[in-house]
């Protein structure tokens, strides 16, 4: 008798069977995984537009902030563009000689990611 060298058909169909069973079971899982990996590092990317625009304005001196209106800035990062709306006094009753209500959104895609919102005042 003699002996046999390399796979039959039936090994290498059984193999590739297996393979294609393992890659089914994997596929999805890292699907899941870059897609979570990608809104994570959108609003990584939103929030700190967000924090850079809030302390822009922070620095200023609130009685020149607009009593009313939207100002709308497109910022690319990490090669992905987002739009940047900082609303002045969407809230009237927040806004007065003395305070302006300051609202930041940032959008992607049409979307919003992240937003956030506070009263700037002048310290005396």
């Amino acid at each position: 008798m003699r002996k046999k060298k390399g796979f039959s058909l039936i090994e290498v169909i059984i193999a590739i069977a297996i393979l294609a069973v393992a890659l089914v079971a994997i596929v999805p899982v890292f699907t899941n995984y870059l897609q979570t990996n990608s809104s994570t590092e959108e609003r990584t990317q939103a929030v700190a537009l967000t924090q850079e625009r809030m302390e822009e304005l922070r620095l200023r001196d609130p009685m020149s902030l607009p009593t009313s209106g939207t100002e709308t800035v497109t910022v690319v990062r990490g090669g992905k563009s987002y739009i940047v709306r900082t609303t002045y006094c969407s809230n009237a009753s927040l806004c007065d000689a003395a305070t302006r209500h300051v609202k930041v959104r940032v959008e992607r895609g049409g979307k919003k990611v992240y937003e956030a919102e506070t009263v700037f005042t002048k310290v005396r």
